[in-house]
């Protein structure tokens, strides 16, 4: 298999629009297979059952890009074909299936298979798709933005709060149609629009999760100053985004250094603020930690080390408030980090995971609780390509390049 740096058109969601911006796209040429191992609970496996998963397992279709939030209610993902798929708990509305909805752990109209989002103002067709706490945002293939779920603090971004911003089908927010990316965490959302300008929304209270420089809330897309490439919504701690001078920048709460300012102490960033280097081309967050990927194919890791997803053969009290680069490898290609484990491609194909296995989500056939401190490969399949966490921390995902 050929090292995603040689594929001819096939690029992950960045880059495919850094190329379709500049007319060199010729098709966007998308992984076909998508592999779930982890917790079935309230449907995360898409098996139409609630079975756990202790090793990878195809979930059918041909699929091409999804970006769950590691601690969501529901999954979304899209398909080759540019339809959009959900699945999980539909609590308040978050499946976006114009379905009724109640609260609790069981909501009606949950779905355990992936169940298509219907045409939206005459569009079936759409370019990227997040999923935030109870609620998704995604860009059409107009490049316009929308919404669905919980709305609370105004996570829709629809200029309203709570229920009476509620939506169960997709709703558009604004009318501007410049939209390129979206990352979603609890309740806030972060975007791109074309020129590189990046919009956030939601809820800002303790630990000033917006970047602001306040506490305000925000019910419609706000601009955070810059010039930004890609961005990571974390839990409620820590938000992290790469400018388009490979910079590094962080904002939020300081727990157990994950900053990455070499400063342990509880202490937040209202404002993002940069870590140092200028060479990062990927960054991921989980609760109170997080990874990152540099140009030179290096991975590093740093905050939380509980349950050892810093990957680093650490105990849970050595935690690190600085970037920490894991192993001596220089040829990783993709992260994602959850609360309690993390996983990550190398350019070979082949996929990588460490932290705590909780119902299986390692994917190492060990469906019983351990914990792994250092990279550990999953199988031997060698053609994977970008990796995701998601169903409430408890499922993870992987594409098969085709």
């Amino acid at each position: 298999m050929a090292t995603p740096a040689q594929r001819t058109n096939t690029w992950i969601l960045n880059e495919w629009y850094d190329q379709a911006v500049a007319g060199t796209t010729g098709g966007y040429n998308a992984p076909s297979q998508l592999w779930v191992w982890g917790s079935g609970d309230k449907g995360y496996s898409a098996q139409n059952s609630q079975v756990q998963y202790s090793s990878p397992i195809q979930i059918p279709g041909e699929w091409a890009r999804m970006k769950p939030y590691h601690d969501s209610s529901v999954v979304a993902a899209i398909k080759k074909d540019s339809t959009l798929w959900v699945w999980g708990r539909n609590y308040e509305g978050a499946l976006g299936l114009n379905q009724s909805y109640t609260g609790g752990s069981n909501p009606v109209n949950s779905k355990s298979s992936p169940t298509q989002i219907p045409s939206v103002g005459g569009f079936n067709t759409w370019n990227v798709v997040a999923t935030g706490k109870d609620e998704c945002v995604a860009i059409k293939s107009d490049n316009t933005l929308h919404g669905w779920g919980r709305n609370q603090a105004g996570g829709l971004g629809l200029n309203s709060e709570g229920t009476s911003g509620r939506r169960s089908r997709p709703t558009q927010i604004s009318s501007e149609t410049t939209w390129s990316d979206v990352t979603g965490g609890d309740f806030a959302f972060m975007a791109l629009k074309s020129d590189n300008t990046m919009w956030v929304w939601g809820e800002n209270e303790n630990p000033v999760c917006l970047g602001l420089n306040d506490r305000d809330d925000r019910s419609s897309p706000t601009q955070l100053p810059g010039s930004w490439a890609s961005m990571n919504k974390g839990f409620r701690y820590a938000n992290a985004a790469i400018k388009t001078d490979g910079t590094l920048w962080m904002w939020g709460y300081n727990t157990d250094g994950v900053m990455g300012q070499n400063a342990p102490e509880p202490s937040g960033r209202s404002s993002p603020t940069q870590i140092p280097g200028t060479t990062w081309s990927k960054v991921d967050v989980g609760d109170s930690q997080a990874a990152g990927i540099k140009t030179d194919g290096s991975l590093w890791t740093w905050g939380k080390n509980e349950n050892g997803n810093l990957g680093l053969n650490g105990t849970s009290n050595q935690h690190k408030s600085s970037p920490t680069q894991v192993g001596t490898g220089t040829d990783w290609y993709d992260v994602a980090m959850s609360s309690i484990h993390t996983i990550a491609s190398k350019t070979d194909g082949s996929v990588w995971v460490w932290g705590m296995n909780n119902q299986g989500n390692l994917g190492l056939n060990q469906p019983q609780p351990t914990i792994v401190k250092t990279p550990v490969q999953v199988g031997a399949l060698d053609s994977w390509t970008t990796v995701n966490i998601g169903g409430e921390a408890n499922a993870s995902f992987a594409f098969l390049q085709q």
